[in-house]
């Protein structure tokens, strides 16, 4: 059981608190379902300190049914000491497990007198090959005393245990690709009714079910990042305060699917809970994700679980991740080995026979106080020189992006890949310039630690304060693979009016375009060259080999978020695809020093229909 008091002496080690973190994790019941939890993490009388946390999807028992996204944590600092505190939201990069984990950082700064309290969204420790069953608080502690600073941590551990001598294993078998793992609302389990075996969760959810309590929900979409799926009852959506019901539009949008179930078929009702608007296939999609219409009873809970029935879909649903980013064209990078030996040979030389027997030779020993560290320092000079000669500086980069309209909420859901490779780098900090999720990917291109092989100081991966972010997201002569989240405001809209046989587009997106693909309520595709913003064109007719050319070409080195949205919504009737003739300026920036040789960005749009004059 994590305590609640914690020692407060400089240098505290964190291992063994660690430990019994893993302890309780492995112990914790399988199959409950949790709700929102309080922690108090750490309390001392003597500091005049309280750190508490609040997880709306669990702590020591987080929900199941979780993929992989950012964990919301609302951190509650009461300070009634004379100094200030800072929390340390992140695990520290000296208790990393190597490259292959993810440990980002933030901070919190509580003023002296005053209690302080903020929601930040934490990428959790965690493999991404495994499945995310549970999520812990650990805490390490370095404090000064009473009335000192204290510097604690807090390090979210999710789906992993601790094994002595065999390094990480997951607490639970990996999720399989075809699963949709489901979260359910308190009022859809009601509606829904009990499962035949009486049994919750399901025998066949495993661990991919779990229960979720709505009422402490954030109004802010990373904090339903972690979630594939949420099934909710349709008073849960009328009755969710407006911020709560956007955010999770905005979560539905990024590739989530939401299940509304309704206490009875009447289609007005249905009409006037205010959910998305049904396309002309009748699904109510939003940008990557989708929503829809279930009812209460037995067949719906079949359906749910593979069983077939009225609810079932075709919604693909997201992989799995862990395969990492493909190469996009970059060869695995390699070490010049025979320049580096016969710079080592040339190197030994000189610092060893010529510096001893020829420049501080017989009479001269003196010498080789200076000689030896100017040979050090010519060497040090001539590998930066070989660097800058062979890498360059800065980086090479290649980058796709997808910007999902959704003229009914005036947003666009940006979902986001790259792959870049540095040479030297003078600067690898960058201001973030917009909310947005961004977590590190494996290259196919670089060798990267298996999870869990422990492989020295991790990475670290530093937001301050949500204005920039620094440590280990660039470094010099590697190779950096992200995927990324975003959610803006936009107007823009693609229109088709005129008759049938002779339609004609217009664009209100404020980016010019290459092309235009679209595939109209009937399921005729057409196509059109470049247009600009408030341009009027033809559309000439298209064939479906050029929509299952436009699906290959974009399917080509996609990962599982932009695969999942392309397999979705490529060749759906009432969907337009546009590329971006400036596709700089539709991405998520990250690090300015990076050329992007291979840069690409398309709008997913439905067709809006031509408003009347």
């Amino acid at each position: 059981m994590p305590p609640s008091t914690l020692p407060s002496r400089r240098g505290h080690h964190a291992w063994p608190w660690l430990a019994a973190a893993a302890i309780a994790v492995a112990a914790a019941p399988a199959g409950a379902a949790p709700a929102t939890q309080a922690l108090t993490i750490y309390s001392n009388p003597d500091d005049r300190v309280s750190i508490e946390v609040i997880g709306w999807l669990g702590l020591s028992e987080a929900c199941p049914a979780v993929v992989d996204g950012l964990i919301p944590l609302q951190v509650r600092v009461v300070n009634g000491s004379a100094r200030d505190v800072v929390v340390g939201i992140g695990a520290d990069a000296r208790w990393s497990m190597g490259e292959g984990m993810v440990s980002p950082r933030t901070t919190l700064r509580a003023p002296a007198g005053e209690t302080t309290s903020r929601t930040v969204f934490l990428d959790a420790l965690s493999s991404d090959q495994w499945g995310a069953a549970q999520i812990l608080p650990s805490v390490m502690v370095n404090a000064e005393g009473a009335g000192q600073r204290v510097d604690v941590t807090v390090m979210a551990r999710r789906g992993m245990t601790t094994g002595f001598g065999g390094g990480i294993v997951p607490t639970a078998p990996p999720v399989a690709q075809a699963t949709a793992p489901r979260a359910y609302s308190s009022a859809a389990l009601r509606l829904l009714g009990p499962p035949a075996d009486g049994a919750w969760p399901p025998p066949e959810g495993g661990i991919g079910e779990g229960e979720i309590d709505l009422a402490a929900a954030p109004d802010d979409w990373r904090g339903f990042t972690m979630l594939h799926e949420m099934v909710i009852a349709d008073d849960d959506w009328t009755t969710m305060p407006s911020g709560t019901r956007r955010a999770i539009l905005a979560w539905v949008g990024l590739g989530g699917v939401l299940r509304v179930v309704a206490a009875d078929d009447d289609a007005g009702r249905i009409d006037r809970l205010g959910l998305p608007r049904g396309g002309s296939d009748g699904r109510r999609r939003v940008g990557a994700g989708e929503v829809m219409v279930v009812a209460p009873g037995e067949e719906t809970w079949g359906a749910l679980h593979g069983k077939g029935g009225p609810a079932a879909d075709a919604t693909p649903p997201l992989e799995h991740r862990g395969n990492g980013l493909a190469s996009y064209g970059f060869a695995p990078r390699e070490l010049p080995f025979t320049p580096i030996l016969a710079f080592l040979a040339i190197f030994a030389l000189l610092a060893g026979p010529v510096n001893v027997m020829v420049l501080a030779g017989k009479g001269r020993p003196a010498r080789i106080f200076w000689t030896t560290p100017a040979i050090a320092l010519v060497a040090t000079a001539v590998l930066l020189v070989l660097m800058l000669l062979r890498d360059g500086v800065g980086g090479d980069g290649r980058r796709f992006t997808l910007a999902l309209l959704d003229p009914e909420t005036n947003a666009a859901h940006v979902l986001q890949q790259q792959l870049s490779r540095t040479g030297v780098l003078l600067g690898r900090s960058f201001p973030i310039r917009e909310i947005s999720w961004m977590h590190p990917e494996r290259t196919a291109a670089a060798s990267v630690p298996a999870p869990g092989v422990m492989s020295g100081r991790g990475a670290e991966y530093r937001e301050s304060e949500g204005a920039r972010r620094s440590g280990d997201w660039f470094r010099s002569r590697s190779d950096q693979g992200f995927t990324l989240q975003a959610v803006r405001s936009s107007r823009g809209r693609l229109v088709v009016s005129g008759p049938p046989e002779a339609p004609e587009i217009v664009s209100s997106i404020d980016a010019p375009l290459a092309r235009v693909l679209v595939v109209d309520a009937d399921g005729r595709p057409w196509r059109c060259d470049a247009l600009g913003p408030g341009e009027r064109r033809p559309l000439a007719r298209a064939t479906q080999a050029d929509v299952d050319a436009l699906r290959r070409d974009l399917l080509i080195s996609a990962g599982p978020r932009i695969r999942m949205a392309v397999e979705r919504l490529c060749g759906a009737p009432g969907i337009a695809w546009a590329q971006a003739a400036e596709p700089a300026g539709v991405a998520i920036a990250t690090l300015d020093a990076i050329r992007w040789s291979d840069d690409r960005a398309w709008f997913v749009a439905p067709l809006a229909a031509e408003e009347a004059p």
